[in-house]
């Protein structure tokens, strides 16, 4: 995201901005990024100034997107033991779905989740909690049995809009002392804190 954030800055003739102002902007999807990138660089898009860098941005990032991916150490093999002790996984991202489920499927991780919903797919995005709640309904999870598990503000956001408890982790894009004050029920450092978790 970084690497299409500044190409897309490029592209428009905008000095490139460091990785981690541009690893603050990430979380609504990659439009408000964007957005965000564009008026830290005191430029006011309009719509169709908005619109073309957004495509530009989708274009690179469609053809990199796991140049720099990896998996978190540790994630995949906890995702493996939640799996195999029979717990119903899913992703709700702000994300395009085709993007989300393409670095699923390049890290080895899709098909441990039953289903992936993008930011492209509803008519509202996190921390809406729709998205939560179709993933619950089709999951066959009572709601009071479903942990939303992220690393951001946003997330804890959304679990609260869902009334599902929250776990915010604190190795991902998220910072940690924002998400320390948002307060979801769990907070964990390490992804195998998450086993046997609630």
């Amino acid at each position: 995201m970084v690497a299409a954030t500044n190409f897309t800055l490029a592209e428009l003739g905008i000095a490139e901005q460091p990785s981690a102002s541009i690893v603050g902007y990430v979380g609504s999807g990659a439009r408000k990024l964007i957005e965000r990138a564009l008026m830290a660089a005191r430029v006011s898009p309009s719509g169709v100034e908005l619109d073309r860098a957004l495509e530009v941005f989708l274009r690179y990032y469609a053809d990199h997107l796991l140049d720099r991916t990896q998996p978190f150490p540790g994630v995949p093999d906890v995702v493996e033991q939640l799996r195999a002790s029979g717990a119903r996984l899913s992703v709700l991202s702000n994300k395009p779905r085709g993007f989300s489920c393409a670095v699923l499927e390049g890290l080895g991780l899709l098909s441990s989740f039953f289903r992936v919903i993008g930011g492209d797919e509803l008519d509202s995005r996190k921390p809406d909690p729709e998205g939560a709640h179709l993933l619950i309904d089709e999951s066959g999870v009572p709601i009071g049995a479903t942990l939303l598990v992220g690393d951001s503000v946003i997330d804890v956001e959304t679990a609260r809009a869902a009334s599902v408890d929250a776990c915010g982790v604190l190795w991902g894009f998220g910072e940690p002392s924002e998400l320390r004050t948002a307060r979801p029920r769990f907070l964990i450092e390490q992804p195998a804190e998450l086993i046997g978790l609630g």
